[in-house]
């Protein structure tokens, strides 16, 4: 092997210089093999779909429909997006954010939800605000869930809507540690009459605080089958901390509450209530 002066050696005679770029082309070579096995894994990163006007909402239709039928992940970036159109979901989906302090899907239209989905969706480390005219809500939401086995949300933030999620179809929900401020109606609404026993819906460690509509009828509303369990969580400052309405067709209605402050409500802490004449 040929010596140039002022050349460092490295193994075997080659030059280090060279070694060095064979490291990075190896690094890029696995980089780009980890993008392609994530997108069979079904990965995709929310800003890679964000358009020149900024709209969440066309984002994230554009990384669902990306996925593949079985659905996937989707990673969100740091930083505050606003959604000019609502996103429909037909395929299971988890979002994964570093934190709703740092992560944030936000809407200033009154009537906005920003996502409506059919399927089982999974939220954790991202936020959600309503960012219009205070008092306008007027049917906006951070989500509304329509359909799905066992949707999980955890380590979130959601303030300001007029609801701030809703379950309409899903059933068997689990939550931890999300926070729930300002709603205009419902912090939380749990409307799965429909749906058959099939489990418990599960809340740990929900916060639930509401200065601007201190007369709010409930920080939770509960029409469903099956059981709600609550476990700790702090429930400040709405009419009720819980709206429990017990409907025709309802298979089983059980209520388990463990831990949790209820306090300065304006009506009382939990009211159960069921149509006259109902069975």
């Amino acid at each position: 092997v040929r010596h140039e002066p002022g050349r460092a050696l490295g193994p075997r005679g080659h030059g280090l210089g060279e070694e060095r770029r064979t490291e990075r082309e190896a690094h890029a070579f696995g980089h780009r093999q980890l993008l392609v096995e994530g997108r069979l894994r079904g990965v995709r990163r929310l800003s890679a779909y964000m358009p020149d006007n900024g709209d969440l909402g066309r984002a994230l239709q554009d990384a669902h429909d990306d996925l593949p039928a079985t659905g996937g992940r989707i990673e969100v970036d740091e930083g505050f997006v606003n959604s000019v159109t609502q996103a429909v979901f037909t395929k299971p989906v988890r979002f994964i954010g570093s934190g709703p302090d740092t992560c944030k899907f936000r809407t200033v239209d009154p009537a906005l939800s920003i996502i409506t989905t059919s399927a089982r969706i999974d939220v954790d480390g991202v936020g959600f605000s309503y960012n219009g005219t205070g008092g306008a809500q007027n049917g906006c939401r951070a989500l509304l869930s329509t359909a799905g086995f066992s949707p999980r949300i955890s380590n979130s933030h959601v303030v300001g809507f007029d609801v701030g999620i809703e379950y309409t179809g899903a059933h068997t929900l689990w939550m931890s540690n999300v926070v729930f401020w300002d709603q205009k109606t419902y912090g939380l609404m749990i409307d799965n009459v429909a749906s058959p026993d099939t489990g418990d819906h599960e809340l740990y460690g929900l916060q639930f605080a509401n200065s601007q509509f201190p007369n709010a009828p409930a920080a939770l509303y509960w029409r469903g089958s099956g059981g709600l369990k609550i476990v700790g969580g702090k429930w400040l400052s709405h009419a009720y901390s819980l709206l429990c309405d017990i409907r025709d067709g309802a298979n089983t209605k059980i209520l388990q509450v463990a831990g949790a402050s209820m306090e300065g409500m304006r009506s009382g802490a939990i009211r159960v209530s069921r149509p006259i004449g109902g069975s």
